[in-house]
């Protein structure tokens, strides 16, 4: 990774005539926010608290719903510097979660939102 903290590898990793492609500023906060939402706690032995509990579910209740969103709000306020999050979650008619997150860096919303799908 470069030494400046701005610029990193992207998430998923990408090669471009033969070298990792290095990100900057939006791009390498979304990369990271990427990388927590992918990835279990106790998952990266060097770092156990690292990402988001296992989304698994005893029913597709409201209060597990709230529960999972808040600590993925947690584990995003964290890991990922310099944003501001907002997760909201709700459950479909297949009973399926879905999980939205809106990200802020340097004061400018972005315009994608990142969503997951727990099924």
């Amino acid at each position: 990774m470069s030494n400046h903290e701005n610029t990193g590898y992207g998430y998923p990793l990408a090669v471009n005539a033969g070298q990792l492609v290095l990100v900057s500023e939006g791009d390498l906060k979304r990369s990271h926010i990427r990388h927590v939402l992918e990835t279990e706690l106790n998952e990266n032995p060097m770092r156990p608290d690292y990402g988001i509990i296992a989304p698994l579910f005893s029913s597709q209740s409201a209060q597990e719903s709230s529960t999972f969103t808040s600590a993925v709000l947690r584990a995003l306020e964290a890991s990922v510097s310099g944003c501001s999050f907002v997760v909201q979650s709700n459950i479909n008619d297949a009973g399926e979660m879905l999980l939205d997150v809106f990200w802020s860096y340097q004061d400018a919303v972005s315009d994608e939102l990142i969503r997951l799908e727990i099924t």
